[in-house]
């Protein structure tokens, strides 16, 4: 669980990085066509991530944990919504919007979108070391595990 949990948190942050020298060095451009697939593979990693982390981690933690760690997953669960939809609300703006013309609006939005995804990924990552994880059923006494008996 905690490694596909880092799994995809190393998704996310690998594409990010592909953006760094543009958000470093706001004098630098990227192409439009760039900026595009960078924003609709992060919509994608981010649409995969929300399902992982809702059914695997926050979910289970929320029906099953302590008291504590439930309310900290309620909370990191609408923090990844919000998130998710807020990423999916710049997305929609800046596939209408020509980012590379409108860079000195687009350039700080990436940055505080950035910013925001990195916080997650570090906040989610803290609460996944405090907390009991969730872990998968073992299997029944006397069974096979590949399924022969």
């Amino acid at each position: 669980m905690l490694q596909r949990l880092q799994d995809h948190h190393g998704w996310i942050l690998a594409l990010l990085k592909e953006g760094e020298p543009f958000l470093r060095d706001p004098q630098l451009r990227p192409s439009a066509a760039f900026l595009a697939t960078r924003r609709s593979a992060m919509g994608r990693l981010l649409t995969s991530y929300q399902q992982f982390i809702h059914r695997e981690v926050f979910d289970p933690i929320i029906a099953g944990g302590d008291p504590r760690d439930a309310a900290l997953a309620r909370t990191m669960k609408i923090d990844c919504i919000e998130l998710t939809e807020s990423f999916r609300a710049f997305q929609r703006r800046w596939i209408a919007e020509d980012a590379v013309e409108r860079w000195s609006e687009y350039h700080p939005a990436a940055v505080r979108m950035v910013e925001r995804l990195q916080r997650h990924i570090v906040e989610v990552a803290a609460m996944a070391r405090e907390v009991s994880l969730p872990q998968p059923a073992a299997p029944a006494t006397g069974t096979d595990p590949q399924g022969e008996a």
